[in-house]
């Protein structure tokens, strides 16, 4: 084994990290971010009543208001993350949202008459709808609190009640603006159907048995302690995985990790935000944010998940992508980090000749996204999206009735069901972002199927895809750059077929290991 590999997969002692966002250095100073979004706004409403007449120089005004919207945005996010007991940073950013849908609105309602051959796809799209004060916030707080102490029975009447709520405040809402329930309103904005996604789960739910056999496989397995790494070796190691993404990629990835560029959080402390993100835009660097880098893999998995968002958004502003362009369908966003994930054990595997690391790499691909993530998401999905229904339907009115709706879901996806409708956080926090994983994870496995056939053509075509935007509906992005399409009828079953040499891999490693 060579000498840096074994470096590598050697067991650390947890690493001394005081890496915090550099604010002065990723951000101009607050009172400036605040004048410059609203000089924005007013060259914006200096547009009102004229907005159709004059389309494209409209939404490039409107674009340079996201821009800095979106900047001061991150910025206030930012201080909430790595401090949560900020309660002025909150306000700030909730007043700022409040602010920028309240000043914008007249913009959406003239360009509904615009034409523009240059930003054809923006005035098409469904606009997202500015969410109802009902559905805001109090649910996922709720969640947390309750989250955080022994559960009573009690405690389950008040997830319930949480969940029957949001739910009937959701649909309500969405019937509103013209939809036939939350989950349609929802779906719109990534260009799908609620029947688009019913044909998903229902495709994927028909291939448990494939899932249910690996499930077995590794049951009674005991589990391989995770090599440790220091965030010095991280910083090598994941540009060395992400290699074949091409210098371009690898040299945006290590200026973001880059302690002395300022634009990563990643030190341990009190009152900090759980888990990780990544913030980026036009008009400022991406930055990344994890509660603490304590030196597992799965931090090394968080990192790279969540720095091929800031390397994309920073890869696409770079190249000059319109600010109105820079976001969309989040499965498409989501699938990218998947595939990137999947690169990561497979390197590291490859890198090792230590058997039991292997497997353990191995285990790695399958257990986060290769095919645990697919299932047990499209559970959650699934649960979601019937919670909702039944809630509508008047046929569910407390735990009892969500307990029943779970057990009856989940066994269809899983032998041994890991779901349970009180700890799905997305539900309560960002209802039916799910669906856009278990898209995504799906998607990731067709990925990395091309890759491994023919690597050569399809690595230029995905770094294309990266940089690009959203400048087509993200179905068609994906037909056009790397060929895989969402809506063909073999789409589950080609993708799951593409991780089953992994699972057959695995067998094969823990019989010899016997």
């Amino acid at each position: 084994m060579r000498p840096f590999v074994r470096a590598v997969l050697i067991a650390f002692a947890l690493p001394r990290c005081a890496q915090h966002i550099e604010f002065a250095k990723v951000f101009p100073p607050e009172e400036r971010q605040y004048a410059e979004f609203r000089d924005a706004l007013a060259r914006l409403e200096s547009y009102r009543g004229r907005v159709a007449r004059n389309a494209d120089a409209a939404i490039d005004a409107y674009g340079a208001a996201l821009a800095a919207f979106q900047r001061l945005d991150a910025f206030l996010y930012l201080h909430t993350a790595v401090d949560t007991t900020n309660e002025r940073a909150k306000e700030a950013e909730e007043a700022l949202t409040t602010e920028f849908d309240r000043r914008t609105a007249f913009f959406f309602r003239e360009a509904a008459s615009a034409k523009s051959k240059r930003y054809a796809w923006f005035l098409a799209r469904p606009r997202p709808l500015v969410p109802d004060p009902l559905t805001l916030g109090w649910q996922a707080e709720l969640h947390d609190l309750l989250d955080a102490r022994k559960q009573t029975a009690a405690d389950r009447e008040l997830y319930a009640f949480t969940l029957i709520h949001l739910a009937r405040a959701g649909n309500a809402f969405a019937k509103q603006h013209g939809y036939e329930d939350a989950a349609s309103a929802v779906y719109a904005q990534s260009q799908l159907s609620k029947a688009d996604v019913t044909r998903l789960l229902e495709d994927v739910a028909a291939h448990a048995d494939q899932y249910k056999h690996y499930e077995a496989m590794r049951a009674g397995r005991p589990r391989v302690e995770s090599p440790r790494y220091t965030f010095e070796e991280a910083r090598v190691l994941l540009p060395r995985a992400l290699a074949p993404l091409g210098a371009t990629y690898t040299a945006e990835l290590e200026r973001l990790l880059d302690p002395a560029a300022g634009r990563i959080d990643i030190a341990p402390g009190e009152h900090r935000r759980r888990g990780g993100f990544s913030k980026g835009f036009a008009g400022f660097p991406s930055v990344f944010y994890m509660q603490a880098f304590t030196g597992t893999y799965n931090d090394l998995r968080i990192i790279t998940h969540e720095s091929t968002h800031a390397v994309q958004r920073q890869l696409q502003a770079s190249r000059g992508v319109a600010p109105v362009y820079l976001d969309g369908a989040k499965y498409l966003f989501e699938a990218c980090a998947i595939f990137n994930e999947l690169l990561l054990p497979e390197y590291l595997a490859e890198q090792s000749g230590d058997p039991a690391l292997r497997r353990f790499f191995l285990e790695q691909v399958l257990e986060s996204k290769g095919i645990a993530v697919v299932f047990n998401v499209a559970a959650e999905a699934a649960i979601e999206q019937a919670v909702y229904d039944g809630v509508a339907a008047g046929t569910i009115h407390g735990a009892d009735d969500l307990d029943a709706l779970n057990a009856r879901i989940a066994a269809r996806y899983s032998s041994a069901p890991r779901v349970q409708w009180t700890s799905i956080r997305l539900m309560y926090d960002d209802p039916f972002y799910d669906v856009n994983y278990v898209i995504a994870g799906l998607v990731a496995l067709q990925l990395y199927a091309h890759a491994k056939h023919d690597p050569a053509h399809f690595f230029p075509a995905y770094r294309a895809l990266l940089e690009n935007g959203f400048t087509a509906p993200a179905d068609e992005l994906l037909r056009r750059f790397v060929a895989v399409d969402i809506r063909d009828r073999g789409f589950v079953a080609e993708a799951l077929a593409s991780v089953q040499p992994k699972i057959d891999e695995l067998e094969r490693l823990y019989a010899a290991a016997r």
